[in-house]
């Protein structure tokens, strides 16, 4: 559990309650003074960027980022509500990652889960996405905030595109590596070839072969 500390009086009252990490809100991404207090818990911080320029983000990570790189992420957001989901502008996520070298993220605020699932092919880590417990609730987020059925559904997609994606290299899979004899091709006769004869593209055809034991490959 965590909590997003809108004051100072807030931030005391999370420091008692012994939170192990903090969440700064878009709105709240400039306070600095609030910032450097929350720095001082030395604890690690999660950042939203909505409407936040390269500038100002620059200035904000010089001044709580660690040595080790470990102690902060970086939300990409889109401070409208809700936001068109066209201009959700996701490249941003894998900006945020290469450029500073933090963990990315992405705040959502359109209707539905499609950018949260494409923020996660694009390399977020994180994914803030609102809740309640009805939609049609009058309010300031409920119509943009997904209600328990649908979180749920969400977490799902999110955690097959996970799988999807698998891990950064490239390898066959172990079952590929079974069938992979009976698929790549061979070098094979194509006519009678006499002792002596040199073999060369003109006899020999490449298929796949029963046996490979003494097979030349293709």
């Amino acid at each position: 559990v965590f909590a997003t500390p809108g004051d100072m009086g807030s931030l005391e009252l999370c420091k008692r309650l012994g939170f192990k990490l903090y969440k700064v809100s878009s709105g709240l991404f400039t306070n600095i003074p609030l910032l450097e207090q929350i720095i001082k818990t030395r604890k690690p911080l999660i950042l939203s960027t909505g409407m936040t320029s390269d500038k100002e983000l620059n200035k904000i990570i010089k001044i709580i980022q660690n040595k080790k790189r470990n102690n902060l992420s970086i939300l990409h957001s889109i401070s409208l509500y809700p936001a068109p989901i066209l201009k959700t502008n996701l490249k941003s996520i894998k900006y945020i990652e290469n450029e500073y070298k933090v963990i990315p993220g992405y705040s959502d605020h359109c209707m539905g889960w499609e950018a949260c699932k494409i923020a996660i092919a694009m390399g977020a880590k994180i994914i803030e996405k609102h809740f309640t417990l009805d939609c049609k609730r009058k309010g300031f987020d409920h119509s943009i905030s997904l209600n328990p059925k649908d979180f749920k559904k969400m977490v799902k997609d999110i955690r097959e595109i996970e799988n999807i994606i698998g891990a950064y290299k490239k390898a066959p899979m172990s079952e590929e590596l079974k069938v992979k004899k009976s698929i790549v091709r061979y070098c094979v006769a194509s006519r009678d070839i006499s002792k002596g004869e040199k073999i060369n593209i003109n006899n020999v055809f490449f298929k796949r072969i029963k046996s490979t034991k003494k097979g030349i490959k293709a």
